[in-house]
């Protein structure tokens, strides 16, 4: 894939970075990588692009076999580019919740504006060093990271910023598409789905908070009774001064809520928002420890405490 990439070249006069779409045959280039000579090939055929003279001494495989470091310094200096001339562009990213598609508003690029390459800034008390930055008045109005091998970690950086596949910045630049649509790659959720995770999370510790009022008297509704109560816990509570996870082998795991016995018998139990078919739940009148999911909307809709809680047992405890 590589071997079809058409990287910029250095204009011999102004020195700036050109790229093949855009250049013309009366101006001289030359490689940013060896500084030789260019030929500018803009056939009908094939997409434009920039080729070494025949050396068949000390050739360069800059244009023919670029390296990865090569191809993402060519993108950063193509991405610079785009913004310092102003092309048109248009950012997309897809939530990695609902899958859909939706346009990144960043600040328009002005007179005023500068783009700097390796730009580098403090943030959360960390040197940062950004790929290309758009600042005015010494202020970041946007970050623009290129991608070939590794991801930018979305803490790392203040919004708005977006990443970049590089490989897919070098085909676009030189296409005829107008405006450059180009795909964010980021891995985040869109707006909406934040706010829902929000709203999620709030009917979460209200549903905590009812479930735990049931049982505060040593209530046993099924499926979850016990034989001597020993509490009923909220995630995150210490109960013997150390706190309760690790279920299952897995050391991160921490249920939302944690019912006791003084016979070390644990109900781990999950609060979902999502509904799942009754047809699931084939062991509702056991009585048997494990983990459990249930849905949030059910609590909330209890007008009083139940006799039965409908629940999902998803596994037997391995103790």
């Amino acid at each position: 894939m590589s071997q079809q990439l058409s990287l910029g070249a250095i204009n011999k006069l102004t020195g700036k970075y050109v790229y093949s779409k855009i250049a013309n045959k009366k101006d001289k280039y030359i490689c940013p990588e060896c500084n030789k000579d260019l030929i500018l090939v803009q056939g009908e055929t094939r997409i434009h692009h920039f080729r070494h003279k025949v050396d068949s001494i000390n050739p360069c495989d800059h244009y023919s076999k670029p390296s990865e470091s090569q191809i993402h310094k060519d993108a950063k200096m193509l991405m610079k580019t785009l913004l310092e001339n102003k092309i048109p562009l248009q950012f997309i990213r897809q939530c990695v919740s609902c899958k859909i598609n939706s346009q990144i508003n960043l600040f328009e690029i002005t007179e005023d504006s500068t783009i700097t390459l390796e730009y580098r800034f403090k943030y959360k008390d960390e040197l940062r060093i950004a790929d290309v930055a758009h600042t005015l008045n010494d202020e970041i109005k946007g970050i623009y990271e290129i991608c070939n091998t590794h991801k930018t970690c979305s803490e790392d950086r203040p919004e708005p910023w977006v990443e970049i596949d590089a490989n897919l910045l070098l085909t676009l630049a030189n296409s005829n598409n107008k405006p450059l649509i180009i795909n964010c790659i980021r891995c985040e959720k869109c707006e909406k789905c934040k706010n829902e995770l929000i709203r999620i999370d709030k009917d979460k510790k209200i549903a905590i908070d009812i479930f735990i009022k049931w049982f505060g008297e040593g209530n046993e509704i099924l499926p979850f009774t016990f034989r001597e109560f020993d509490g009923i816990y909220a995630s995150g509570i210490s109960y013997n001064g150390d706190y309760i996870c690790g279920y299952l082998g897995n050391d991160d795991y921490t249920p939302d809520i944690i019912i006791l016995d003084k016979c070390n018998d644990r109900f781990y139990i999950d609060l979902t928002p999502k509904q799942y078919p009754i047809g699931l739940n084939q062991e509702l009148d056991d009585c048997g420890i494990g983990l459990y999911y249930i849905d949030i909307n059910w609590i909330l809709q209890q007008i009083s405490i139940p006799t039965k809680i409908e629940c999902v047992k998803i596994r037997d405890s391995v103790e």
